[in-house]
């Protein structure tokens, strides 16, 4: 009877840890499927024509930037429409703006207006919603400040004033949007100025929490359920056996 009893003792042990064990895998799975694939990462844009050297001095403007050229620079002077940026999986493409270049510094190199047209217009596409975008545009070059807009596909807008700078010595943030998949981005010259430009951006992109594998919290507990009772029954089954 005591050797019974013993036995018993060991079974329900060995079946409690075996049910332990199956909840902690349980939970593992639900911890790994709601996992986030978060990251962060700075891309520097230079809008200069082709012909221009890369600029190789990001550093100059923060650490850990990772410099894109256009993948098809627009020509000299000219309004070369569908220039693209490749930004990850995203892509930046001008679809307006007149092009120039003064000299090899960063704001050397841009896209420029008068008081009646537009310095650029751009479409930022193949974003997830849950990505938060921030946008920073360099100091104009010249005198006069063109005013950015950037418009979520979805809901959102960001706008302001880009100071004249003739050092083009900092970035001017506008801030950060999520929720979109797309946005747009144009600028304009307030009434009665002059001539103003956008030569340089820096966009940041933070992934949003996605999980690799969707799975509810129901599912999480129906697989608890499942495995409590299947090590339930081998509890049972061996204690029938003795």
């Amino acid at each position: 009877m005591t050797e019974k009893f013993g036995n018993n003792a060991k079974q329900a042990i060995h079946g409690g840890l075996g049910l332990s064990l199956a909840v902690a895998a349980v939970l593992a799975i639900g911890a790994g499927a709601g996992a986030a694939k978060a990251g962060t990462i700075t891309y520097g844009l230079q809008f200069a024509p082709s012909g221009d050297g890369t600029f190789e001095s990001w550093s100059t403007y923060g650490s850990n930037i990772t410099g894109v050229e256009a993948n098809n620079p627009p020509t000299f002077n000219s309004s070369d429409n569908g220039v693209t940026f490749t930004l990850g999986t995203a892509t930046l493409k001008f679809t307006g703006g007149q092009n120039y270049s003064t000299g090899s510094a960063l704001n050397q190199s841009f896209y420029y207006m008068t008081s009646s047209t537009s310095v650029l217009a751009a479409d930022f596409t193949g974003l997830n919603a849950g990505d938060t975008i921030d946008f920073q545009f360099l100091e104009s070059l010249q005198p006069f400040s063109p005013t950015v807009k950037v418009v979520g596909s979805t809901s959102g807008s960001l706008s302001k004033s880009i100071a004249s700078s003739p050092h083009g010595s900092a970035f001017v943030d506008l801030g950060s949007l999520t929720g979109n998949n797309s946005y747009t981005i144009t600028s304009s010259l307030n009434p009665g100025g002059g001539e103003g430009d956008v030569s340089a951006a820096l966009i940041t992109i933070t992934s949003g929490s996605i999980s690799a594998v969707p799975q509810p919290a129901s599912m999480g507990l129906l697989g608890l359920g499942g495995l409590g009772c299947i090590a339930l029954g081998l509890i049972a089954r061996r204690r029938m056996r003795l």
